[in-house]
């Protein structure tokens, strides 16, 4: 299943003042307009006045069974400040 951040009401939140969507990432744009994301700016994400780290819950996530890539972004939430969000890949099969 997957989802999509539109601009619906409930996304707003998502977006900046830009209309852009900050994840964080440090990424480059070919000439063929491929994105290729190549590092992240902040490897932590502070919720709550507690620091979490991205990577940890990458590493621990891609050890599960079937699960072949993760990703972990820091999401703005009014009760927490931040929350980390995990955007998962399963294994083929």
């Amino acid at each position: 299943m997957s989802h999509a951040l539109t601009s619906e009401p409930q996304n707003t939140a998502f977006w900046d003042e830009r209309g852009y969507f900050d994840t964080g990432d440090v990424a480059t744009i070919d000439a063929a307009r491929f994105m290729q994301i190549t590092d992240r700016s902040k490897d932590v994400i502070k919720s709550g006045g507690e620091w979490i780290s991205s990577i940890a819950i990458e590493n621990i996530a891609v050890t599960l069974p079937k699960i072949a890539l993760a990703a972990v972004i820091g999401i703005p939430t009014p009760e927490m400040g931040r929350a980390a969000a995990a955007t998962l890949t399963t294994q083929a099969g």
